[in-house]
């Protein structure tokens, strides 16, 4: 489990959230988290240091994916506002039948966290909203930032490495969307066909409308007309 916060301060709230590959979901309340520390440069604990803190239950979450995440794992709570600063442990407790390869996490508190900005989590947590832009969100055969998943660049894979792949197609329409001004491309003979289709039969319509009017002698028309012209044809 990670918090979505490299560093979080004595008196603050935290969130805890990772996945697990369980073959059932336990039940409610079975695992409990507890935090100890802090640990000193070779791991142990110092003198003086939180043995068994109890954070509470545990909420385990099947996701309907399958491998690592089967089933999603979170915890908030709050830190006491006397803790020194250092790295603790979160420890979990509970049937050893349903633990799984979760083994807890390490919280920096008035320190930076040990593995900074990686997140081994599905693509779509709702957590991610929360990450700083250079995070990183990892799995098999990919590595995106929390800042390309908001803006909706999902690797090829995405589909099975989220909990509600309908979002993937929601982000490609809303990325269609809201894309910029057409550019028009440049002399490079490798983008002289990346025009869009539209633009092109839009230049050839108006082609055939300035040869029209040429022989028909008509005085010309202002500008604007031929651009409320075409773009009526084009409808």
């Amino acid at each position: 489990m990670k918090s979505p916060d490299d560093r979080v301060e004595p008196g603050e709230e935290v969130l805890l959230v990772g996945y697990v590959g369980l073959e059932e979901t336990p039940p409610v309340g079975l695992w409990r988290a507890a935090l100890s520390g802090p640990r000193d440069e070779r791991q142990n604990l110092v003198e003086g240091s939180i043995r068994s803190l109890p954070l509470g239950s545990v909420i385990i979450e099947p996701t309907g994916l399958g491998g690592y995440l089967s089933h999603r794992v979170s915890i908030f709570f709050g830190l006491p506002a006397n803790l020194e600063p250092g790295v603790y442990d979160i420890s979990l407790s509970g049937d050893k039948d349903f633990l799984g390869d979760l083994i807890g996490a390490s919280l920096g508190v008035g320190v930076d966290a040990e593995w900074p900005n990686h997140y081994e989590w599905a693509l779509d947590d709702p957590a991610i909203a929360l990450l700083p832009d250079d995070a990183r969100v990892v799995g098999p055969g990919f590595e995106v930032t929390a800042a390309e998943i908001r803006a909706g660049n999902f690797p090829n894979n995405a589909a099975q490495f989220m909990l509600d792949p309908s979002a993937l197609e929601e982000a490609v329409v809303e990325t269609t969307t809201t894309a910029g001004p057409v550019t028009v491309p440049d002399a490079n003979p490798q983008r002289i066909f990346t025009a869009p289709l539209w633009l092109i039969l839009l230049a050839m319509l108006a082609g055939v409308a300035f040869l029209y009017r040429k022989r028909d002698k008509s005085p010309p028309r202002p500008a604007d007309a031929i651009s409320y012209e075409l773009e009526s044809i084009s409808k």
